[in-house]
């Protein structure tokens, strides 16, 4: 009973880092409204609820394995009962230890990027409801006449963009489309600038907005690891550091770890729970985000909760060495 447990346990660790990974990877280029935000909430509540199943698991098969030890020592001499068997069976040696651990680092990292671009892409892929349900469509306008509410805004002195509100002439289209807009350079009459609209309902109010991939907003979203908007670029250089510098910490910790705690830490029921339960309250921080709410946290909070799965595999590392 208990080696099936075990290796049931060990199917859902596989089940959910595999999961992961496909959120991680997913997110980390979803830009874009869609099906393919759904596909990052999903493999995230696989992995999460795999981890969930796995946590389960490990506390039975170490019930389990508890009671045949006690059964074993009763029937066993006195001189047998202080030996204790080394682990045998695949990745149970030293350097196979290590190297599955800076696996899982890598998978931390990794979600630690994930989280911390899931606030970033609000921006970038915020839709535009009245006009998606009419059928929004993205097309090359120009500006039919000098535009109205022109404002710029600056910052430390200089001009970061200009909002405005066009009146456009569309190709094929009868009527002017009037769209709300932000530009890098202030707009005047003829220029060309890209416009979500809705071409079934022209009277509704397009959008111009250059900080953002509208042909992915339109559409039924994209994949793209390195696109050209502000948000974007900030975005990935965050992510590829804060990737780094979890990587490098956690690393660190493994080697500082004996292989017999390693080899202690997914036979921990405790030690699983400390972990499941930052995985679980990462998905609930930034779940909002991927479903296209306003993001829940900010600020300090905001970069704890990125860290949060670093946190709980440390607290994970401390529960197994009080118990050595």
């Amino acid at each position: 009973m208990g080696g099936t447990l075990t290796w049931a346990a060990r199917g859902c660790a596989v089940l959910s880092g595999g999961a992961a990974a496909v959120a991680c990877v997913l997110s980390l280029g979803a830009w874009g409204t869609g099906e393919l935000l759904g596909r990052v909430a999903l493999w995230g509540w696989i992995a999460v609820g795999a981890a969930v199943l796995r946590t389960a698991l490990v506390v039975l098969a170490a019930r389990a394995a508890a009671r045949a030890r006690a059964v074993e020592e009763r029937r066993a001499p006195e001189p047998d009962r202080k030996a204790r068997p080394r682990p045998s069976g695949p990745g149970s040696g030293a350097l196979a230890v290590r190297a599955r651990e800076a696996a899982v680092w890598l998978l931390i990292a990794l979600a630690s990027a994930a989280l911390l671009v899931a606030p970033f892409q609000q921006h970038h892929r915020e839709a535009e409801p009245e006009l998606r349900r009419a059928g929004a469509a993205v097309a090359t306008a120009v500006v039919a006449r000098a535009p109205s509410g022109v404002h710029a805004h600056t910052s430390e002195g200089q001009v970061l963009g200009w909002t405005s509100r066009l009146e456009l002439t569309v190709p094929g289209g009868a009527e002017p489309v009037r769209a709300s807009a932000y530009t890098y350079e202030e707009p005047k009459a003829g220029d060309r600038v890209l416009l979500l609209y809705a071409p079934s309902e022209p009277a509704l109010e397009g959008r111009v907005d250059e900080r953002k991939d509208l042909r992915s907003v339109a559409g039924p979203g994209s994949w793209d690891p390195f696109p050209q908007a502000d948000e974007a670029r900030k975005a990935s250089l965050v992510a590829t550091l804060l990737t780094l510098f979890v990587l490098g910490a956690g690393l660190a910790g493994t080697a500082s770890m004996d292989p017999e705690e390693l080899r202690a830490l997914p036979r921990s029921g405790r030690a699983q729970l400390c972990w499941t339960a930052a995985l679980l309250l990462a998905l609930a921080l930034h779940l909002p985000a991927l479903y296209g709410h306003p993001h829940p946290v900010v600020g300090a909070v905001a970069w704890v909760s990125f860290l949060l799965p670093a946190l709980g595999r440390g607290a994970a590392y401390a529960v197994v060495r009080s118990l050595s």
